[in-house]
C-alpha cells in the first residue's frame, strides 16, 4: 500500500507529444502529392518517407500548433515545451536557422452561457515563454557526432511559469524561423513536447501494488 505522498513522487510529471500533422500516411502512395510537394510552410513526407513535416526555410515563416490543457494538469506548477524538428538539408554544406517558439491561450463557453461569460477571440501567439525556447542550431551532415540529416532532434527546453495557463485552456503555439537559414537550409517542424506537473485528484490512493 501507497499513500498519497509517495504518489505524487513516482507520478509527479507527465508527457505528451502534440504533432505538428496530427497523421500520417502507412505509405507513400496514399499520399502521393505530399511526397512530392516543395512548398515552404506545407505538408512534406521527411525523407520523402512516413513521417509528414512542415517545411520551414525562410525567416518569419511559422506553423501553428493547438493544445488543449488537461484536466489532470496542475498548471500552477512550470509546464516545460520543448520543439521537435528534422533537418530536410542541405547534404554538403554548413547551415545555422535559427527558431523559437511563442504562445497564447483562450478558452471556448457554452453557446447557452454566453450571457454570463465573456468569450475570447482566438489571439495570436505574441507571448514569449517564461524560459525562451529561442535558439540558434547547425545543420550540416559531417560525422563525429554533428547533425544528420532526415533525423528528429529536440530542442531546448523552454518553460511557461506556474499560473500562466488554466485547465481547459486551448494554447496556440507558434513555432517561427527568425534567422533565415544560411545556404539552403531547411527544417521540417515535427512537432512539440508538453510536460506538465499532475493534480492530485480529491481522494486518497489505497491498495495500489507496484
Amino acid at each position: 500500500m501507497r499513500n498519497i505522498s509517495e504518489y505524487t513522487q513516482l507520478f509527479n510529471k507527465k508527457k505528451v507529444f502534440i504533432p505538428a500533422i496530427a497523421n500520417g500516411p502507412d505509405t507513400i502512395t496514399e499520399h502521393t502529392t505530399l511526397a512530392s510537394m516543395g512548398a515552404t510552410g506545407q505538408a512534406i513526407l521527411e525523407n520523402s518517407k512516413y513521417f509528414p513535416v512542415i517545411k520551414l526555410a525562410a525567416s518569419g515563416e511559422e506553423h501553428h500548433v493547438k493544445w488543449r490543457v488537461p484536466d489532470d494538469c496542475n498548471p500552477d506548477e512550470p509546464i516545460n515545451v520543448w520543439a521537435i524538428w528534422a533537418s530536410n538539408g542541405p547534404t554538403s554544406t554548413t547551415v545555422t536557422v535559427g527558431y523559437d517558439l511563442s504562445y497564447n491561450a483562450f478558452k471556448i463557453i457554452d453557446y447557452a452561457s454566453r450571457a454570463k461569460a465573456d468569450p475570447e477571440t482566438v489571439p495570436d501567439s505574441t507571448t514569449k515563454l517564461d524560459t525562451d525556447l529561442d535558439e540558434i542550431v547547425t545543420l550540416n551532415t559531417v560525422a563525429g557526432g554533428a547533425l544528420t540529416k532526415y533525423a528528429p532532434y529536440r530542442s531546448m527546453r523552454g518553460i511557461i511559469n506556474g499560473s500562466k495557463l488554466q485547465i481547459n485552456d486551448f494554447v496556440n503555439f507558434k513555432f517561427e524561423l527568425d534567422q533565415a537559414p544560411t545556404g539552403s537550409g531547411v527544417i521540417g517542424f515535427i512537432g512539440l513536447e508538453i510536460e506538465y506537473a499532475i493534480r492530485i485528484r480529491d481522494f486518497i490512493v489505497e491498495n495500489y501494488d507496484f
